[in-house]
């Protein structure tokens, strides 16, 4: 039986997901709920080798990586985020499902890439942070990091097209301007949450 929600935030590297997670899991908390923040790859789980994977300029063939995150996100379910869940805890987590048909749909079948996350549940909420690949790029610029394989302009312009694709076909999940300020974001973010009664 499941008291909590899940609700997840998606873009392309550079959208902001990872800032606005840590933003709205502050904010629903101080409202007073019992919220876990948490990732995709996880933190745990088969998610530090993914992570050290994808910052090799070979990370490996694509359909055993695609098959490393549904593997890592079956693990992160069920020892972080459905317990969490069942506690009544509201989950954010940054990226989830759209995330695989996004990415790993690039060099994989998405049909193929749909099958091997078909155990994962929807999330109740997704936020698609829309932004434009050269803002974004910019962002990953400035942060002065390493960067992943995925982290070229060409890339992310891939992503975008397939995130845009993706929203055409599931409308419920509700599209937010990235390129707007920090601030303005987490506003939008919260507010849409506030309407579904959290």
């Amino acid at each position: 039986m499941m008291n909590g929600q899940l609700i997840v935030l998606e873009g392309i590297d550079g959208s902001g997901t990872t800032t606005q997670c840590q933003a709205l899991g502050k904010l629903l908390s101080d409202r007073g709920h019992q919220v876990f923040t948490t990732q995709e790859p996880s933190a745990k789980n088969l998610g530090p080798m993914i992570r050290e994977r994808l910052r090799r300029s070979d990370p490996g063939p694509a359909e055993a990586l695609a098959l490393l995150f549904a593997a890592d996100r079956l693990e992160h379910l069920h020892f972080e985020v459905l317990p969490a869940m069942r506690s009544g805890h509201i989950v954010v987590c940054d990226r989830y499902l759209l995330s695989s048909w996004a990415y790993q749909a690039m060099d994989c079948p998405l049909a193929w890439v749909r099958e091997i996350n078909r155990f994962a549940p929807s999330a109740n909420l997704t936020f698609w942070l829309e932004i434009e690949p050269t803002v974004a790029m910019q962002r990953i610029t400035v942060r002065g990091q390493p960067r992943d394989v995925y982290e070229t302009l060409r890339i992310q312009e891939r992503v975008a097209a397939a995130y845009r694709s993706l929203w055409e076909e599931r409308p419920e999940s509700i599209r937010v301007d990235g390129g707007a300020p920090v601030d303005e974001v987490t506003r939008q973010l919260l507010d849409h949450c506030v309407r579904t009664g959290l």
